[in-house]
């Protein structure tokens, strides 16, 4: 069991390292995706009222 041991931290702190790193890239992911997402409306939104104001 002693010398199974080294080895399972090894794993464990690879495991814990690789979902920390999961976490960094979906959280920069979705900040991007909703940035896109805030400049799509955005930009449809005042589209819009152009139309709108264009008709008067």
């Amino acid at each position: 069991m002693i010398e199974v041991l080294p080895f399972m931290v090894v794993t464990f702190g690879f495991v814990v390292m690789s979902l920390c790193r999961m976490v960094v890239i979906v959280v920069r992911l979705t900040r991007f995706v909703r940035l896109m997402v805030v400049r799509v409306l955005w930009s449809l939104l005042s589209g819009a009222a152009r139309n709108e104001r264009d008709g008067d």
